[in-house]
């Protein structure tokens, strides 16, 4: 058995194959692909640094590091 029906649509297809191909053919993609070529390329938006751009670690370890009850400041 060739299974070039799933493929290019030759061949015998299986009658599960056609169930799901009428159950699913409501949201078949009935337009052309585009043309990637000319997809325009999206420039970066350059944002003001903040607190909020840093990696999660980092953020989390600044936050560990202020409200350390060991912290060098209460020593004094």
């Amino acid at each position: 058995m060739k299974d070039d029906y799933l493929w290019d649509g030759s061949g015998e297809p299986d009658p599960e194959v056609q169930k799901l191909e009428k159950t699913l053919g409501r949201y078949r993609h009935n337009q052309p692909a585009p043309q990637f070529d000319q997809v325009a390329e999206t420039p970066k938006v350059k944002r003001p640094w903040n607190f909020f751009h840093l990696s999660w670690e980092y953020r989390l370890g600044a936050v560990a590091a202020a409200v350390s009850p060991q912290s060098t400041c209460a020593s004094i």
